[in-house]
């Protein structure tokens, strides 16, 4: 497990944080790498799901790694001292706000399935939207 941690999962970790763009399909071959590397180190049969793999070892989806990840470094900007960092912090606050109102609103009460998916939705959204951010920052950067 340590030369997962150590050698695997930083590689295909590597920039998480700005995958908003990235295809389901894309996310999917990592998901796929991520199981296959698993299952060959520790010998386990295919008959056994996924889920309970990654259940038993105790690790994270890659959907929920960039859902982590991007929730910390929307954290980050919103401790920046950067005034353009700061405002999309703030205006990934409210969105997330607007999203909590509704869902309080419709007077329902989600599963956890839901819940996680929900979260997974937003903090994608979100990720795209710090993606474009960081990239027009970059644009000025190079002016």
């Amino acid at each position: 497990m340590a030369i997962y941690k150590s050698i695997l999962k930083p590689v295909w970790t590597y920039g998480i944080e700005l995958w908003g763009t990235a295809s389901n399909s894309n996310i999917e071959i990592l998901e796929r790498f991520q199981t296959k590397a698993i299952r060959s180190m520790f010998n386990i049969p295919k008959c056994i799901q996924n889920k309970y793999i990654l259940q038993d070892l105790r690790l994270k989806t890659v959907k929920q790694e960039i859902a982590i990840r991007s929730l910390s470094y929307q954290l980050k900007l919103a401790k920046h001292v950067n005034t353009l960092a700061s405002e999309l912090s703030g205006e990934v606050r409210n969105h997330a706000k607007n999203i909590a109102m509704l869902i309080g609103s419709a007077g329902t009460r989600l599963s956890v399935y839901e819940a996680v998916d929900l979260d997974l939705r937003l903090m994608l959204k979100l990720l795209a939207l710090m993606t474009t951010y960081t990239v027009v920052l970059l644009q000025f950067a190079f002016l």
